[in-house]
């Protein structure tokens, strides 16, 4: 895999949270390539998990393709996010903690080497996809 893919992806070594500064809560990193744009993602675990980071994606997707036709009225989206939050019966949604530092709560830890999985196509392949995308969206470009 060539070094350049991993320029695709931000992965929050710049970004700083609520833990410190060691990853980002949600990372967004537009790629301009020559026919498109690629568009990478990362989100932290502690704020969103699977479901609702695919949630997110789709949302997100839906809004780029509305076709707002200059209109500044917001943008409707099929799936609204959920609001309610979730705490203990008898507990507001803020916990007080017993605790000054964060050290005395936050444990760190060394996460080790970065799994990456490389998917290859072929040109023709990736043809093929681009075609059917384009079908299922209605679009010829």
């Amino acid at each position: 895999v060539h070094p350049a893919v991993r320029s695709f992806f931000d992965l929050g070594e710049r970004i700083i949270n609520y833990d410190g500064h060691t990853k980002a809560l949600l990372s967004i990193q537009v790629t301009e390539l020559l026919d498109g744009v690629f568009i990478g993602f990362s989100m932290n675990h502690s704020v969103v998990d699977g479901t609702s980071f695919v949630h997110f994606v789709n949302s997100l997707s839906e809004i780029f393709r509305s076709d707002p036709q200059g209109d500044e009225s917001p943008i409707k989206i099929s799936r609204v996010p959920l609001y309610k939050i979730f705490a203990p019966e008898g507990y507001g949604p803020i916990f007080k903690l017993p605790y000054l530092e964060p050290e005395e709560f936050i444990s760190r830890y060394d996460p080790g080497p970065l799994r990456e999985r490389i998917f290859h196509f072929s040109p023709e392949s990736m043809a093929r996809l681009k075609a059917k995308a384009n079908e299922e969206c209605g679009s010829g470009t």
